[in-house]
């Protein structure tokens, strides 16, 4: 609201003044930044939360499917070394359950077929090929034939301590998984031994 007053000066020509009344006040510049700010903090914050979380749950996701897989491959060596006991056979190197190429080098064995193959190169355990998974029925398995690629590589070696009667499996696992804060994929590893026994005596 406006109001005009006339005055005059000492020489008598009037003079006008204008007041201007606020019934309210606004938000100015900085408080309006400060505003969106503090909503930014407010927003941000829970969501970055969030996707740490994410990636902190496949990143263990992965790590436990790593593991099995690591524990699948004894599994399949422990296998291997039975049947060949059973069939009278060298217990590393039978005849029907060969495991040769995994005794100095890497080699995988396809849980499908049991067939124990060299990596392409013997003394890399990189070079072994990737693992698929594949649908069966309801379930996801993992192995060599036609599947998705997935980034799971599983390296085996064997060495002999005692030979004849005692030797050390080792599996090697390689993959790739997202780190946290999203900062891209990350190369990850492990390994685990056992020892096994030629229990035929």
């Amino acid at each position: 609201k406006k109001e005009k007053n006339s005055t005059s000066d000492t020489r008598g020509s009037p003079q006008h003044h204008f007041c201007v009344r606020k019934n309210g006040a606004g938000f100015t510049l900085v408080e309006t930044l400060v505003a969106i700010a503090i909503l930014l903090v407010a927003v941000v914050e829970p969501l970055s939360i969030v996707a740490g979380s994410i990636a902190t749950a496949n990143l263990a996701k992965d790590q436990i499917t790593a593991y099995y897989l690591a524990q699948e491959g004894v599994e399949l060596v422990k296998n291997k070394r039975d049947s060949n006991v059973l069939a009278t056979q060298g217990w590393l190197t039978g005849a029907s359950q060969s495991l040769a190429s995994c005794i100095g080098g890497y080699c995988y064995i396809d849980a499908a077929t049991l067939a124990a193959i060299a990596c392409s190169t013997p003394n890399d355990p990189t070079s072994c090929p990737v693992l698929n998974k594949i649908q069966s029925g309801n379930l996801n398995i993992y192995g060599y034939a036609a599947g998705t690629a997935t980034t799971f590589q599983r390296s085996i070696t064997i060495t002999e301590a005692v030979p004849g009667r005692e030797a050390e499996i080792i599996v090697k696992m390689y993959w790739r998984t997202g780190s946290l804060y999203g900062t891209g994929p990350t190369n990850r590893s492990f390994e685990i031994r056992e020892r096994i026994f030629n229990w035929s005596g």
